[in-house]
């Protein structure tokens, strides 16, 4: 059985369809062979439209398996394909057989600091009970970057590695997004110049004989060391009695340090005179750890472009970075809550990476970093190509109506005018503003019909320069345009609950009874009988434990 559900576009967001707009069958098609079949419809009518339909099939004994695809007709409008026909989903049809076995991965010694081995525990036993021994097995592992980040802490840039000094040279084939560099695949060059992130790496393919028990201990070895966190992911493969090949996969964090930093800019837009920003120090399960000895340190990168003509009178670009050691910042203890807070003014202007460094007790180091841009209204570059699209760079992810939402405009143009556009099903605002490479800093207000999400789309035109005569083959100074899209979240504040719960225990037995503590806390103002800002009320609940149930009232 399956419910549906369809709705059209509007202005004001989603409205839903008259029912004589949809047929009363639908077409569910099997991709690969093409079979279909035709099952009726019933549309429940509610006001105007219709709220939703409900359907069954019933999936024949000699039905192929694989995906089907679920396909409802209206006359909305005429799509790709067939005019009348809209996808609506897809299910899957598959012959399964019931394992006999179960397979468990158990790492040595966690948590696991700059390991130069790793053990991992293997067992394989039978549902019915008794180890499998003797059982071949086999064991892949592959060590791939982790991405680290705490509820408790939003915003913060944790272990986001060390700061690379040195001048970079790359191609019009290249584009940048921060420390991480796009090749473009149809181009003829050597990948290696492209600083791309770090591909996944196999470390081991081992092949083991379970004990009598249905146990065995492996060893990775050789996994390295890394100044970032990453992930050690390890499979175990087995043949299940039933005739399949089966396997389990777990992954192991392998940290360089037992102090985790994270840095986060007070703003993402700083002046000359005021440079601020915070820097916490956590264990590795998130915890703030205090009398951390911390030191910050700023690096100005700045970019550089140029247009080389190529056969046949075309230009394309070729740009490059240039990242250097400005000046030690700040250095210090955090506090008893794992915070550092620096404010001083900014020793250069322009973009500049932030960098936080630290031990733990073992000496082993914990660097992180983050970018931040210092506005001076002096001229400033940003890498350009041969496309007609730019960065647009919205300060946080996430805003609350009443709020102005500041985009940082990564155009090549030294002045143009750009025309702002709000949209989502439509345009909900459109204004025109002029903005300057000196101050390439865009602002929008927030109104509460943006939520829940909104699209700002910027098209900047700029017109023709004088001073340069086009020739027979190229005109350098014809007015040109560029586009930029970025998505903004607008929260519903005042409407939203946060709801933490906490259990009591990792674990617990069956027949346990678990104690749970709740949180409820509002989003623009603390709730009722609160007891502080932060926790408007714990409420503790004592509720048993049962077998197959994870659920708790």
């Amino acid at each position: 059985s399956m419910k549906l559900f369809v709705r059209k576009q509007t202005g004001a967001g989603f409205a839903t369809v008259a029912a004589d707009d949809l047929e009363d069958n639908l077409t569910i098609r099997h991709q690969g062979s093409g079979q279909e079949y035709t099952v009726p419809v019933t549309w429940d009518e509610r006001g105007r439209g219709s709220a939703h339909g409900e359907a069954s099939f019933a999936v024949p004994k000699d039905a192929p398996l694989g995906t089907y695809s679920i396909g409802i007709h209206d006359s909305l409008g005429s799509r790709r394909g067939r005019a009348d026909e809209r996808a609506a989903g897809h299910f899957r049809v598959e012959a399964f057989r019931v394992p006999l076995m179960r397979a468990r991965l158990q790492p040595v010694g966690t948590p696991l600091v700059n390991p130069a081995d790793v053990r991992i525990d293997l067992q394989v036993s039978y549902l019915s009970g008794g180890g499998a021994g003797g059982l071949p097995v086999k064991l892949r592992t592959q060590v791939e970057p982790k991405s680290v980040s705490f509820p408790d802490f939003e915003g913060y840039s944790f272990a986001a590695g060390d700061v690379t000094e040195g001048r970079n040279e790359e191609g019009d084939a290249y584009a940048r997004f921060g420390d991480t560099t796009f090749a473009d695949p149809d181009s003829e060059g050597d990948e290696d110049d492209a600083q791309s992130t770090p591909r996944r790496q196999r470390t081991t393919d081992l092949s083991l004989a379970l004990d009598a028990a249905g146990g065995a201990r492996a060893t990775v070895k050789d996994v390295g060391k890394s100044g970032a966190p990453r992930d050690l992911i390890a499979e175990l493969e087995y043949r299940d009695p039933n005739g399949e090949t089966l396997a389990v996969a777990t992954r192991v964090a392998l940290w360089p340090s037992r102090i985790v930093l994270g840095i986060k800019p007070d703003s993402w837009v700083a002046s000359k005179d005021r440079l601020k920003f915070t820097v916490v120090a956590v264990d590795l399960a998130g915890k703030p750890v205090a009398g951390v000895a911390v030191q910050t340190d700023a690096f100005k990168r700045e970019t550089y472009s140029h247009r080389r003509r190529l056969i046949g009178g075309f230009y394309a670009y070729e740009h490059g970075s240039e990242t250097r050691l400005v000046k030690d910042l700040c250095s210090g203890a955090t506090d008893e809550h794992g915070l550092l807070i620096c404010e001083i003014a900014s020793p250069a202007a322009g973009n500049l990476v932030l960098r936080a460094r630290a031990t733990d007790p073992e000496g082993n180091a914990s660097v992180t970093r983050a970018d931040a841009w210092v506005a001076t209204g002096e001229d400033w570059w940003f890498a350009a190509s041969d496309n007609d699209r730019i960065d647009l760079l919205p300060e946080k992810k996430r805003y609350e109506p009443g709020d102005t939402a500041r985009f940082q405009v990564r155009m090549p143009f030294k002045e143009a005018t750009v025309l702002v556009t709000v949209e989502r099903e439509g345009v909900l605002d459109a204004f025109v503003r002029t903005i300057k490479r000196s101050d390439p800093v865009l602002e929008v207000p927030i109104k509460g019909n943006y939520a829940p999400n909104a699209f700002v789309s910027v098209f900047l035109v700029r017109g023709r320069i004088g001073g340069v005569e086009p020739t027979a083959l190229i005109d350098l100074a014809k007015p040109a345009y560029k586009m930029g899209l970025a998505e903004l979240r607008v929260g519903w504040s005042a409407h939203e609950l946060s709801v933490k719960v906490t259990p009591g225990s990792a674990a617990y037995k069956v027949r346990d009874k678990a104690k749970v503590a709740i949180a409820v806390r509002r989003a623009d103002r603390p709730a009722a009988k609160s007891r502080s800002p932060r926790s408007t009320r714990d409420c503790w609940s004592c509720c048993p434990t049962t077998r197959g149930s994870s659920s708790m009232r």
